[in-house]
């Protein structure tokens, strides 16, 4: 309490109801974060109040049974204890306690007029004691513990007019203890066993508790005898009180000690036995062990039981559950080759149908009995009776009975056969008498044409068989069909029946499948379907007929967009020249005999950079070229073509992927959008290669030359591509003003036809005023592929080569000193000069050497040379270095009397690139 005043009241509230104050509890309504844990205060308490209850109750009943020395005393004190125990959740005292309950029940005498209660104590001690077990995972304890009930009283029947009465006790043990370990084998624990074989026993005690009470039935039914009148309101001795003996106050009496069942107690008990439906018990405990093995996936045993409560159904004659449930066997069985349960299961069937008079029932189990994989199991007598009812029901008759047990309802037979119309669909498994092979013919299907469906039939019986009706259930539905016809197969024949499906557009580029293909083998009105699966799968709904692995097709079949009609090809020259315009001529042709319209027609260049090619309606037009050309066609007729003529340059050659994209977009008959391509690849090369190369007017190549020196360009024009050439004009473009065109020369003839790997020689005469390096031009080549009409007139143009020009370039000065430049101080050096004389000109030189601080020269002073064109002149000088270190190389000088004077400095001048610019000295030692 949070303050005194509340405290108060509530110690006076106590006071005035009686009740502990540690009961009162006080739950925090209005603050919501307390809430949970005033509720949480009020569970603990209450667990604490219950458990001291139930203490309180057991100290109070251990103390009745320690004053007690009466064994059912005992066993009630005991069991009172280990109950109280169980509610506290002290599972190994209420264990205790139950197992002492149980061994002191074990040692009470067993007489007539107790045994019954005995067994319904020890087994409620027997249950509790395995539940407990059960929850401590102990599966092997409580499986222990069932045993040894069942051990002690397996064989202590009682009274042998009421023997019904011990089995209903064990089938009820059975169920139980069955039901007790479904319950935790659920959780898929390996250690609990497993709980279907209980409820098959309990199952089969059912049955022996039935025909133990059939053998009582000496006369009609029983009645209740009239001294029991005054319990005929209050007795209610049913399977769930078995043992009960309400008019016996205490069985354990000394005055019940040697008592015995008089004949009105026995008389009253198989009155209400009477009244127990045992068909019920039997099926239902069946059926549980049926779903527990449908949870596990174990369908041979599931399949079995239900076969078990089929023949149940039977013999109590609930015909049409046994002819539903049998029904729904043959499909569980699926493709499983288990051919003694597909026996019982039909001969169960039929013997159902033929009781109840259910056509079309009697037909689907009668022709499987007739397959072949079970005909060791028919006799043969009565296998052709079942191939000559078949014919009786398909003729109207009623058929003959198989057996002498048969039973036989003709009211239900005359009204099933006079139905105006029935039909009996047979699930068929393997090997049945008429053989059905389901397949597509082709794996893909336009939905501009159809798709075909084959079916192998093959009568594997020795009777003659008349199809009138096949077809198959797809999947999607919209594809179901069949087809009508009148086709009689003999024993061992083999015949072929085809399908047409036609593909909707809705269903383009998914699969359609087969499920399951008939035959309808029956007469009009009286349809009998054979239904043959035609996948392998875990459905249990759907068999196999074994075409899987077939060669011949599948099961399904992929609908596809109809192929384009509209053919495309394009043509033009294999490869392509830079810079001229190729014609490229593209046919569209329709081979479709319907015409088509609105057909848009794309081509497009596709090349690593767009600027490299472009596309062109017409060269000679206005309009700029582009990459991408669109046209379109307003009709197009049947089996007519349609041209499209275009033009496209390479700017550039292109070594990497080009190729030219033709495009067509068009919508079919079906509101299709189909697109048809077509690619060229397409390989784009110069023409020609030239080779320029700079001579003087003798031939000679030259690196340089002087101003105003003539000298000659030569430009060797090889066609390097693979087709014919012709030259039509070869054009020097002179765009420097340093250069002087002279003359223009062409060592072959002009308009020239080059074949591959031929070449041309052009040539002209030039001069420079300048000084540098530079190109005088380009060459501009006029030329056009031979035949003329392949190509258009193109032109081709290449840069002149660079020519560098330098101050009077006539004359140049090669010098060389000895020991690569070294000298030693005092020591003389020898320079050995060479002019020369490049042009034709005559020149008068005189040459000297300048003096230096550095050098001190022998060698002449002066010196006069006439230097013709195209000469050289050898001399030298003795050099005695006067300073040590990195000095400068003496220059040399020369006066040319028709040019004026020139001073050439070897390191200022070109023709000193072989010699030093400076000269190292060292001292000499």
């Amino acid at each position: 309490m949070e303050d005194y005043f509340t405290t108060e009241r509530a110690s006076a509230f106590c006071a005035a109801t009686e009740i502990p104050p540690k009961h009162l509890f006080v739950l925090a309504h209005t603050n919501v974060e307390r809430i949970q844990a005033s509720a949480q205060r009020l569970e603990v308490g209450m667990r604490e109040i219950s458990k001291t209850y139930y203490s309180m109750r057991i100290k109070k009943v251990k103390g009745w049974k320690d004053k007690v020395t009466a064994t059912p005393l005992l066993v009630r004190y005991n069991f009172k204890i280990a109950v109280f125990q169980d509610i506290r959740k002290d599972f190994i005292a209420a264990l205790t306690h139950y197992q002492s309950a149980l061994e002191a029940l074990l040692t009470i005498k067993a007489t007539d007029a107790n045994i019954q209660e005995l067994k319904v104590v020890a087994s409620i001690l027997t249950y509790r004691i395995c539940r407990l077990h059960l929850n401590k995972d102990d599966g092997k304890e409580s499986k222990n513990q069932f045993d040894k009930l069942m051990r002690s009283f397996l064989k202590t029947e009682g009274n042998k007019e009421l023997l019904f009465e011990h089995y209903a006790w064990l089938s009820q043990q059975y169920y139980q203890f069955g039901d007790l370990l479904k319950q935790y084998y659920r959780g898929g624990n390996s250690n609990i066993p497993d709980p279907i074989s209980y409820f098959i026993a309990a199952g089969k005690y059912a049955e022996k508790r039935r025909d133990a009470f059939c053998q009582t039935l000496t006369t009609g039914k029983h009645s209740w005898p009239a001294e029991m009148n005054p319990y005929n309101g209050s007795v209610q001795v049913k399977l769930c009180c078995i043992g009960q003996r309400p008019w016996w106050n205490n069985p354990f009496s000394q005055d019940y000690l040697y008592a015995t069942e008089d004949s009105n107690t026995v008389q009253a008990l198989k009155y209400f036995e009477s009244l127990c439906k045992h068909s019920d018990y039997i099926i239902s405990d069946w059926g549980i062990a049926s779903e527990v093995c449908r949870e596990s996936q174990r369908v041979r045993c599931r399949c079995q039981l239900m076969s078990m409560m089929g023949a149940e159904f039977l013999r109590s004659k609930q015909y049409s559950k046994c002819i539903m449930l049998m029904t729904h066997v043959l499909r569980e069985l699926g493709q499983e080759d288990w051919k003694n349960i597909v026996y019982d299961v039909a001969n169960c069937g039929v013997t159902a149908a033929y009781a109840a008079g259910d056509v079309p029932a009697y037909c689907n189990f009668l022709l499987i009995l007739l397959k072949l994989d079970i005909v060791d199991l028919v006799s043969k007598e009565k296998h052709d009776l079942l191939w000559s009812n078949f014919q009786r029901v398909m003729d109207g008759d009623v058929p003959l009975p198989v057996d002498s047990n048969s039973n036989f309802d003709l009211e239900s037979w005359r009204k099933g056969l006079s139905e105006p119309e029935w039909t009996s669909y047979v699930e068929i498994h393997s090997q049945p008498i008429l053989d059905c092979k389901t397949f597509f013919i082709e794996d893909v299907a336009s939905i501009a044409d159809t798709a075909k469906i084959r079916f192998i039939l093959t009568n594997k019986s020795d009777f003659t068989l008349k199809v009138r009706k096949f077809g198959v259930r797809m999947n999607p539905i919209d594809y179901n069909c069949e087809s009508i016809t009148d086709i009689t197969i003999h024993p061992q024949e083999c015949q072929e029946l085809e399908l047409i499906l036609k593909p909707l557009v809705r269903d383009i580029s998914k699969l359609v499948q087969i499920q399951v293909a008939y035959l309808d083998i029956g007469r009009p009105n009286r349809s009998v379907l054979l239904h043959y699966s035609v996948l392998n799968t875990s459905n249990a709904y759907l068999w196999s007929n074994e075409i899987s692995g077939s060669k011949r097709g599948g099961y399904s079949v992929r609908i596809e967009q109809s192929k384009p009609l509209i053919k495309i090809e394009t043509s033009c020259p294999n490869s392509v020249l830079v810079n001229e315009w190729c014609k490229v001529t593209i046919t569209v042709t329709n081979t479709d005999n319907r015409n088509y319209e609105k057909i848009a027609v794309a081509c497009q260049l596709q090349t690593p950079d767009p600027q490299n090619a472009v596309l062109s309606p017409d060269p000679d037009s206005n309009i700029p070229p582009t990459t991408l050309h669109l046209s379109d066609i307003s009709k197009l007729a049947a089996t007519q073509n349609y041209e499209i003529v275009v033009y496209l340059k390479a700017l550039v050659s292109i070594e990497s992927e080009f190729k030219l994209s033709t495009k067509i977009k068009y919508v079919d008959h079906y509101s299709q959008l189909l697109t048809v391509e077509d690619f060229t690849e397409l390989q784009v090369i110069p023409p020609f290669e030239i080779f320029q190369s700079i001579t003087n007017l003798h031939n000679v190549e030259m690196d340089s030359i002087s101003i105003n020196e003539d000298f000659m360009i030569q430009s060797t024009i090889t066609n390097i591509s693979k087709n014919i050439l012709r030259v039509m004009n070869a054009t020097f473009n002179i765009t420097s003003p340093r250069f002087d065109l002279k003359h223009q020369a062409c060592k072959n003839n002009s308009n020239i036809v080059l074949n591959p790997n031929e070449d041309a020689t052009y040539a002209i005469i030039l001069s420079c005023s300048e000084v540098g390096t530079t190109s005088p031009g380009d060459l501009t080549l006029l030329w056009k592929r031979q035949p003329e009409e392949v190509g258009s007139e193109t032109e081709f143009q290449q840069p002149l080569v660079g020519v560098t020009v330098l101050i009077d370039k006539s004359l140049y000065l090669k010098a060389m000193f000895s020991n690569n430049g070294h000298g030693k101080l005092k020591q003389p050096m020898i320079g050995y000069y060479t002019l020369v004389n490049r042009s034709n000109i005559v020149f008068d030189l005189t040459l000297s050497m300048d003096s230096t601080e550095s050098f001190m020269n022998a060698g002449p002073k002066r010196l006069s040379v006439k230097l013709y064109g195209r000469e050289s002149y050898n001399f030298n000088y003795i050099l005695f270095p006067l300073v040590t270190g990195l000095v400068e190389t003496p220059k040399l000088s020369f006066c040319i009397p028709a040019n004026g004077s020139t001073i050439l400095e070897a390191v200022e001048l070109p023709i000193h690139l072989n010699g030093p610019k400076n000269l190292f000295v060292t001292v000499s030692l």
